[in-house]
């Protein structure tokens, strides 16, 4: 799961950058990533309910949060004002992606507040549909692919994630993740179907480690 969250960081820069020019205030970078953020988001939506990024970017700082459901509520109503709006795609196939994941690893400590977290999560499903959409719109973004990768890994479609994260790797070479989850997808269909090289599947670990992931 740590690995999957670190996904988040690789948009740090650019997430800032735009928020800059959306409020052109530096005030709001330092508070990008916090709670105070939400509130400062809420006002500028009060006073200008038509802009997209407003609300993608809410969606944004409630997906750190962990507030998954009202994160899911922002993309979606900046997908309306903005229906080719790249950024909300990912965030919200993201936030889909991770909640469930984290309602699966929490659903044996709280059964009944799974349940109902699970049932609300049902009406969002689609987070392939959000990873294909923004790949649909910017194809040459590295991001879509890792991200969409590991939606494919956690589905047991290995060949696919290993395709979507060759793909992250040509478009940035020295990406450490795409060469972690890729070995981990090239040892899993190796169970399954063996044929991988296992000094194929080393070699991947191996590019990780030196780019700096922790094995």
């Amino acid at each position: 799961m740590k690995k999957i969250l670190a996904i988040l960081h690789f948009s740090s820069g650019y997430l800032k950058s735009r928020i800059s020019v959306l409020f052109n205030q530096e005030s709001f970078i330092s508070i990008a990533f916090g709670r105070g953020a939400i509130k400062s988001f809420d006002r500028a939506i009060s006073l200008n309910p038509e802009i997209a990024g407003y609300f993608c970017f809410k969606g944004i700082v409630c997906h750190r949060l962990k507030l998954y459901k009202e994160s899911l509520n922002n993309c979606s109503k900046a997908i309306e004002l903005k229906p080719n709006y790249y950024e909300a795609y990912l965030t919200r196939g993201l936030v889909k992606m991770h909640w469930n994941e984290e309602l699966k690893e929490n659903r044996f400590s709280n059964y009944d507040l799974y349940q109902k977290d699970y049932n609300e999560l049902d009406s969002f499903r689609g987070a392939m549909q959000d990873f294909d959409k923004a790949i649909e719109l910017k194809p040459n973004y590295f991001e879509t692919y890792l991200t969409r990768g590991l939606e494919k890994f956690h589905g047991q479609d290995f060949q696919g994630a290993i395709m979507d994260l060759t793909r992250a790797i040509e478009l940035k070479p020295n990406l450490g993740l795409a060469y972690y989850w890729r070995g981990q997808a090239k040892s899993a269909l190796n169970d399954f179907m063996p044929s991988s090289n296992d000094k194929d599947i080393k070699a991947d670990y191996v590019k990780a480690r030196k780019l700096g992931i922790e094995l």
